[in-house]
């Protein structure tokens, strides 16, 4: 958490003259709440922070993209198919004008089935 003070204070000093924004997903959301708790640490330091609600991982990208939030909270995968797509129609490479800030935390990859007989990977 440190660093990601240290990154937000040196975004502020460096020209900020509001609030620093989060582009976060629904205020039900895990993403919401982290930036809740991202706001008030970072509000005890001086460092004012605006939250925005979106509409999840796509959103906030966009919103990143267009310089319409300074912060963008988001799956990693949602991260990798945009910036594959940006690549191949645009040239740009997304991942080398982006810098992940902090990682939050790992997500849980599902492995599903269709058929209810299947319990195992053994199974076929």
């Amino acid at each position: 958490m440190k660093m990601l003070l240290t990154v937000v204070f040196a975004l502020v000093c460096y020209g900020q003259a509001s609030a620093l924004t989060i582009a976060t997903g629904s205020a039900e959301g895990t993403y919401f709440k982290i930036a809740q708790d991202i706001k008030q640490i970072a509000e005890k330091d001086g460092i004012p922070i605006e939250i925005i609600q979106t509409n999840g991982s796509f959103d906030n990208i966009n919103l990143l993209g267009a310089g319409k939030v300074d912060l963008a909270i988001m799956q990693l995968d949602v991260l990798r198919f945009v910036a594959e797509i940006m690549l191949k129609e645009t040239g740009i490479n997304v991942l080398q004008e982006t810098k992940v800030v902090l990682n939050l935390y790992l997500e849980e990859i599902h492995v599903i089935a269709k058929n209810e007989n299947i319990r195992t990977l053994s199974q076929r």
